[in-house]
């Protein structure tokens, strides 16, 4: 069996960390969509208790950011946002928590 095989895979990674996002009181989060227009931007866009977040969701041991995903992490950090690639709905968390969004489990 193939290694890459056993890892989740993007979308499912996506998905569970969204629920769990908009689960949570004061939270709205969405999945972007690639286009000609939006190329490079992370795939989840939100804000929680007036921040707001942008993640690039990535395979563990296998996803890697490209130059432009990079440029655009930094652009939402210069604006303001927490921005981060991320490989986990437990990656998530415990970025919330170091930036002292504390009502999170």
């Amino acid at each position: 069996m193939n290694v890459s095989s056993k890892i989740p895979m993007e979308k499912t990674i996506v998905t569970k960390i969204l629920k769990w996002l908009n689960s949570l009181p004061g939270c709205y989060a969405i999945k972007t969509h690639g286009s000609q227009y939006g190329s490079g931007e992370p795939d989840i866009v939100g804000v929680i208790c007036r921040q707001a977040f942008v993640f690039e969701v990535k395979r563990p041991e296998i996803g890697k950011v490209t130059k432009l995903q990079e440029i655009k992490l930094q652009q939402w950090r210069k604006a303001g946002a927490i921005a981060e690639v991320v490989t986990s709905l437990e990656q998530v968390k415990e970025i919330f928590v170091k930036e002292g969004i504390n009502h999170v489990s």
